[in-house]
């Protein structure tokens, strides 16, 4: 057939940059990208460097083209030969088995396609170069046309071996590269080797520094200390004097090293050493699935950003198995998302910013981390809870032998310190969902009485981890030990910011509803996860149980003050995130934000009165005593917090001075609740001898045929002892406030 050129197609640098990247884009999560920037690389030349620049968005920063090239160069080759060739991929993607393919002279000619196996519809053609077209810069070059392979519905193994395939092909064929040489170089790069063995290059590089850190000395492990101080020698030797050989050198010393390091009595050492450390910096068992699961809450936020929107419900789920097994105990945590190491690909450059493609370098190497935190007034989708750098590590308390699948990622952690790539399991281990590539943790616990420990405090962060995450919006525990299913997805109440969960178990403490005051729900997005929980039980506000952490970062801290309602916000944190800086600047000022919003959110609920139309009219009386408990503390540090919530028209004292909430704590003939507490209203305290029932119901009796008397009580403002004592610190600076007692 004859005929002239599509004026639509494009005869340059441009056509062949956006027909791959469109060709490719349905691949992203299918298959590795260091898989997909090994084939780009391969390729050869595209006009304007438009191929290498594809590649570059597909690798990351742990490599480069030229270092993917310069191991296909075997000892016949002078330069690369994929570095010598020039291509133009034509914009025609084929679909079916005749293709029309157009020739560099404007005509079209219908061809049969080639074999399926590859991703070419035909065999490349190799064209002169042809001064009257604009691709003349490209000299002889090579016309590929490819097929399209429906990527959507096809495996990984069947993706990965088609484009084996073609670069068998096309390395052999057309660049008559060895074939083994190609073979070995394509296996290294298809699967988690790419990925595992640039970052334990890393890390053995800095191997020496982290056993010295780990105090490794002679008396301890004599091999190990010898392997240790020959290869510091040998960097030292690199650096003084810089020849190939003293490289050299230092690449078989530090081999060397990481080959003591995986001796399994040295990893057991190492591992003991990492322990230490960990616990060193304020962690333990309790400590490893929290951190767990703030890491999961991260990586969806994450991938909820990349994606431009939310995420699937299922795919917002953190899901722990615990496998009882003859062997021993299994715990693995698994989520869905951003893999390790994915940055987002060339749609979304901030990954690469961000340092997302040195995920797996910081999670060998301890105090470093690619995580911003969260900064209060600028707190956007790309704040994270995560910050320290050292949760991951903390797995190391639980398991000595830790494993990571992550998307196309898998690799095990020898000593606590040396990643070593591993096989990736079957497709569909972990299984997808909702198109999302899981994230699975497998730690097999080096003693089944950890288990115990490691749930000690999750049992109850994993049942508000749904309340305060910023995307986990449901925690699944499977087993036969501590099983269930906690989520909550909020109702509003028809006033914004406040929303009601369905009914959840709390630990050996029945079922409770939880009420949910989130800012940022209200229009306040810079407050970020700031938020206050309180339980409700038969309708009424109810205090948590003691045991419920009062503050918490996403997961809860180890401050439980009792104050029977719980509290989140980015709160400094000690690297164990157990302790709280009370007196941190930081700290202050983000429970000072809350509790201006609160104040606001408290009087808006109230006079929409939701929440009493089950309740009646004690639940606010009821609510202002909750949110009160604590307030009679004797810790100034503690009190100073709670005042920052509640003192000085925030929180309690907002509420209390705009509307008539604060119960007065005395039966009848007392009013139930004090008036609106403005600067005339005296509150005065019962004595004593008021305790007893029966002085309240014999002055309810006089009241009813006396009316100066019942008069007289109602003109004054009463509260009991109790009530006193959590309104004290709120109006410690009121001059209306009486210490007078009834006689």
């Amino acid at each position: 057939a004859g005929g002239t050129v599509d004026q639509s197609e494009r005869l340059d640098g441009a056509s062949t940059l956006d027909t791959l990247r469109t060709y490719f884009e349905p691949w992203r999560g299918r298959v590795p990208h260091t898989a997909i920037a090994a084939f780009l690389a391969l390729l050869g030349q595209g006009l304007r460097q438009s191929i290498e620049r594809l590649a570059d968005e597909w690798m990351d920063s742990t490599t480069t083209l030229d270092a993917l090239r310069h191991k296909l160069q075997g000892p016949e080759h002078a330069d690369n030969p994929a570095a010598a060739v020039s291509v133009w991929v034509s914009p025609r993607v084929a679909d079916g088995e005749q293709i029309v393919v157009a020739n560099i002279l404007g005509d079209s000619v219908e061809m049969e396609s080639a074999p399926t196996e590859t991703l070419f519809a035909v065999d490349p053609l190799r064209r002169p170069r042809s001064l009257a077209s604009a691709l003349a810069p490209l000299g002889d070059f090579w016309e590929i046309q490819l097929r399209d392979v429906q990527p959507q519905q096809k495996s990984r193994d069947d993706l990965l071996e088609l484009l084996g395939n073609t670069v068998d092909r096309w390395a052999g064929k057309q660049l008559g590269v060895d074939s083994q040489l190609v073979r070995d170089w394509w296996h290294e790069r298809r699967g988690p080797q790419a990925e595992v063995r640039p970052v334990r290059a890393s890390v053995l590089a800095h191997l020496p520094l982290t056993l010295r850190q780990l105090d490794v000395k002679n008396h301890d492990a004599d091999a190990l200390h010898s392997a240790l101080v020959k290869a510091e020698q040998a960097q030292r030797n690199r650096e003084q004097i810089g020849s190939k050989e003293a490289l050299e050198q230092e690449r078989k010393a530090l081999d060397e090293l990481a080959t003591c390091v995986e001796a399994p009595h040295h990893q057991k050492f190492l591992w003991c050493r990492v322990q230490k450390a960990m616990r060193r910096d304020g962690y333990d068992e309790s400590s490893v699935l929290l951190e767990l699961a703030q890491n999961a809450d991260d990586a969806l936020a994450e991938a909820a950003e990349i994606n431009g929107g939310s995420l699937s419900p299922d795919a917002c789920r953190l899901v722990i198995d615990v496998d009882q097994q003859g062997t021993g105990t299994i715990v693995d945590i698994t989520h869905y998302g951003r893999p390790i190491n994915d940055t987002g690909g060339a749609a979304f450059p901030a990954g690469k910013d961000r340092q997302w493609d040195q995920d797996l370098y910081y999670m060998m190497l301890r105090n470093l981390s690619g995580k911003p935190g969260e900064a209060l007034g600028r707190m956007n989708i790309a704040s994270t809870t995560g910050l320290f750098g050292l949760g991951f590590k903390s797995v190391h308390l639980l398991s000595s032998r830790p494993s990571v699948v992550s998307g196309f990622i898998s690799f095990s952690i020898a000593g606590g310190i040396l990643p070593k790539e591993e096989l990736l399991p079957a497709e569909g281990d972990p299984p997808t969902v909702a198109g999302r590539r899981g994230t699975r943790i497998r730690l097999p616990l080096h003693s089944d009485a950890l288990l115990e420990r490691a749930f000690k405090r999750f049992n109850y962060g994993r049942t508000l981890l749904p309340v305060f995450a910023r995307q986990v919006v449901e925690v699944i525990v499977r087993g036969d030990r501590f099983p269930g299913r906690h989520s909550f997805n909020g109702e509003p109440v028809g006033v914004p910011g406040w929303s009601f969960s369905a009914e959840i178990d709390l630990p050996s403490d029945g079922r409770w509803r939880i009420l949910r005051f989130k800012p940022a729900e209200a229009g306040q997005a810079g407050l970020g996860t700031l938020a206050l929980a309180v339980g409700v039980r038969r309708g009424k506000p109810c205090a948590f149980p003691s045991e419920m952490p009062f503050l918490w970062n996403v997961v809860p801290t180890g401050e439980g003050w009792g104050c029977g309602y719980a509290v989140n916000g980015p709160f400094k944190l000690d690297p164990g995130r157990v302790h709280v800086s009370l007196d941190d600047e930081t700290t202050l000022r983000a429970v000072e934000e809350l509790g201006c919003a609160l104040g606001k959110g408290l009087i808006e609920l109230y006079d929409s009165g939701a929440p009493t139309k089950d309740a009646g009219d004690s639940f606010f009386p009821e609510l202002w005593q909750v949110l009160a408990m604590g307030l009679s503390s004797d810790d100034d540090k503690r009190l100073r917090f709670l005042r920052g919530l509640h003192g000085d028209d925030r929180g309690l004292s907002a509420w209390m001075r705009a509307r008539s909430v604060v119960p007065t704590g005395l039966p009848s003939p007392f009013a139930p609740t004090l008036p609106r507490l403005t600067s005339d209203v005296r509150i005065e305290v019962a004595g004593d001898h008021f305790d007893g029932g029966r002085w309240f119901g014999a002055l309810a009796e006089i009241a009813r045929t006396d009316a100066d008397m019942a008069a007289s009580i109602d003109n004054r403002h009463v509260v009991s002892k109790n009530v006193a004592a959590l309104l004290r610190p709120l109006l410690a600076d009121d001059h209306s406030w009486s210490h007078r007692a009834i006689h």
